[in-house]
């Protein structure tokens, strides 16, 4: 009986061992992803830190005053305006002559 007894004992000792390795091996995996997992979390907080610098700076950009773009812009826009109100003008001009001349002008 006493043979039996330590038969189950240590059937029960070796499936104990079998456990306790299989659960090294596991913690072992764990702690192998768990570092593969922070190296990633360290490198999104890297990406992270580059797309916010990134995105103050085009904020910064889109911010500033475009004066020397600007500028030229509003004088050629400006140009055209009188250039557009001169035609006006002439187009008048012209229109009216036609009118005295008895032309029928249709528009």
């Amino acid at each position: 009986m006493q043979s039996d007894e330590t038969t189950r004992l240590r059937a029960e000792l070796e499936q104990a061992l079998v456990a306790i390795e299989d659960m090294e091996q596991r913690l072992t995996q764990l702690t192998e992803e768990n570092v593969k997992l922070r190296a990633q979390f360290a490198e999104q907080v890297r990406q992270r830190a580059v797309a916010e610098r990134k995105a103050e700076q085009l904020l910064q950009e889109i911010s500033k005053p475009r004066d020397t773009e600007e500028l030229p812009l509003r004088h050629e826009l400006s140009v055209t305006l009188e250039e557009l109100q001169v035609m006006q003008e002439e187009l008048q001009i012209a229109h009216e002559a036609l009118a005295r001349a008895g032309v029928r002008v249709t528009v």
